[in-house]
């Protein structure tokens, strides 16, 4: 059997984040501290692995891509996050860089 790791995530972000969302079971929000308690939040946890691609390597390679004929816009991303993906266990890093993503579009 199988057993996942589901110890406690917590990431500091630069900036403090909307409390309200210390409302939803499985997470604790205190200023720019995010505590996640896997167990308690996901409904199905059965890996604490994602991919991550670098934000600045999307943006300067992704970002500005034209879907053609050839290439429909979510095969480039696959192909994009196949190539220079990585995988990690760090959920902070995931969140970290999600934070990054949402703040700088």
């Amino acid at each position: 059997m199988t057993t996942i790791d589901t110890a406690t995530i917590t990431v500091e972000l630069p900036d403090a984040f909307d409390p309200r969302w210390s409302r939803l079971p499985g997470i604790q929000v205190d200023g720019r501290r995010i505590t996640i308690d896997p167990a308690e939040y996901f409904f199905r946890f059965e890996s604490n692995t994602w991919l991550v691609a670098d934000w600045e390597l999307v943006k300067a390679q992704l970002l500005d891509v034209d879907e053609t004929a050839e290439s429909a816009v979510e095969q480039l991303a696959l192909d994009f996050i196949k190539n220079h993906g990585e995988s990690t266990s760090d959920a902070a890093r995931v969140l970290a860089t999600a934070y990054g993503v949402y703040f700088s579009c």
